[in-house]
């Protein structure tokens, strides 16, 4: 297909779009550029159909610089009073773009994504980037950008209280309240100050780094933390933690299990006290039992996925017995619900009844309101106490 031919579909393919759309707001996907008579013919049926006006979201995605010409300077365009969300992956410098977003953007705009995108952190700034953060409540970066001084200090206005990024900027983040953080470096975070996060989305980016202070999270309200590097978590220090998830991939090494041992049974850092437990780990029997018991005190909501028949029975029955101590009958006594999700199919649903019925049903497990067990196919049960 030549590429006039190639334009014309596309055209035709915008005009379906739009038909479909009627008068919604749009969500537009922008990966090519435009020159000459394409950059106008283009113009022309967005000013007339779609104009900035329309556009709910804009995701720039493309290796070469953009050029629609004229379009950008069309009045018939307006701005950008509706835009919610901008994406800049893979986007080389667009300066007109940029300039109008910033000089007419309104407080809709709260999502901002710059991850792997070709612009450097300078030319954002300086083609209107300081006005379109003024508005951004969420933050996407990479490494470019929260490793570089001159952004950093303008990238984090009060307004923004959401960040996803990989290397964790050193600089205080007061205003932060939400932090998704992949494979980040441990230095990253002991650099920084969370004074109000409330929730934190974080893995680490090696396992040997592991050693420094503790790093105190006085806000921290809900905890995801993510393997397979677990060596780090022991340095988390979280007083008003109400929730934690304990989540990894599903290809486990020996060395990795032994990280959740040494944190969980022999490290005396190790402080964190939830009441709610999500436990989506493989890991052996024995590991699964440590990682329940260190936190059973202060639990009313355990949720656990296990890989299999012989692990799960190994933890209700785990569960019954120990309750059934002294001790145990005190410390069981809160934990209120229980969910497993078992990763297999299986036939056998009245023996899996009968179980969560022990539990229900358990004088040592006064508080236990229901037990529920979902399947791999979906298929699941719900026991009440009644």
């Amino acid at each position: 297909m030549s590429k006039p031919d190639a334009f014309r579909r596309m055209i035709c393919r915008i005009n379906g779009s739009l038909d479909h759309a009627s008068t919604q707001l749009l969500d537009v996907y922008w990966g090519s550029s435009f020159h000459g008579k394409e950059a106008a013919t283009l113009g022309r049926l967005l000013a007339l159909r779609a104009p900035f006006s329309r556009w709910r979201s804009l995701r720039l995605q493309t290796p070469v610089t953009l050029s629609p010409g004229a379009l950008f300077h069309a009045p018939s365009m307006q701005g950008f009073t509706a835009l919610e969300s901008l994406s800049m992956g893979g986007a080389q410098t667009c300066p007109e773009m940029l300039h109008i977003i910033g000089q007419t953007a309104t407080a809709r705009l709260v999502e901002l994504d710059i991850q792997g995108s070709y612009i450097s952190p300078a030319e954002f700034l300086r083609h209107g980037g300081e006005s379109i953060l003024k508005f951004v409540r969420t933050m996407k970066i990479d490494n470019q950008f929260s490793n570089h001084s001159s952004f950093g200090r303008h990238i984090f206005p009060p307004n923004v209280t959401n960040l996803h990024t990989f290397a964790i900027p050193l600089i205080p983040l007061p205003h932060i309240r939400h932090l998704i953080a992949k494979g980040t470096p441990l230095l990253h975070l002991q650099k920084s100050s969370f004074p109000s996060l409330i929730t934190l989305d974080i893995s680490f980016a090696s396992a040997a780094d592991k050693f420094g202070d503790s790093i105190l999270f006085p806000s921290l309200t809900y905890l995801v933390y993510r393997g397979p590097s677990f060596s780090q978590l022991p340095l988390i220090h979280a007083p008003a933690l109400v929730s934690l998830q304990l989540r990894g991939n599903h290809i486990w090494k020996a060395s990795a299990e032994d990280m959740l041992v040494h944190a969980f049974q022999k490290n005396l850092q190790y402080n964190l006290t939830p009441s709610s437990l999500t436990i989506d780990v493989h890991v052996r029997k024995s590991t699964m039992i440590i990682m329940i018991s260190r936190h059973i005190e202060r639990l009313r909501d355990l949720c656990v996925t296990l890989p299999s028949e012989e692990i799960a029975q190994h933890v209700v029955e785990h569960l019954l017995k120990a309750s059934q101590d002294t001790y145990g009958s005190i410390i069981y006594a809160i934990l209120s619900k229980l969910t497993l999700k078992l990763l297999w199919v299986t036939n056998d649903h009245p023996k899996w009844r009968a179980l969560a019925r022990k539990l229900v049903d358990s004088p040592n497990f006064s508080s236990m309101e229901t037990v529920f067990i979902e399947w791999k196919d979906g298929s699941s049960l719900l026991e009440r106490r009644t």
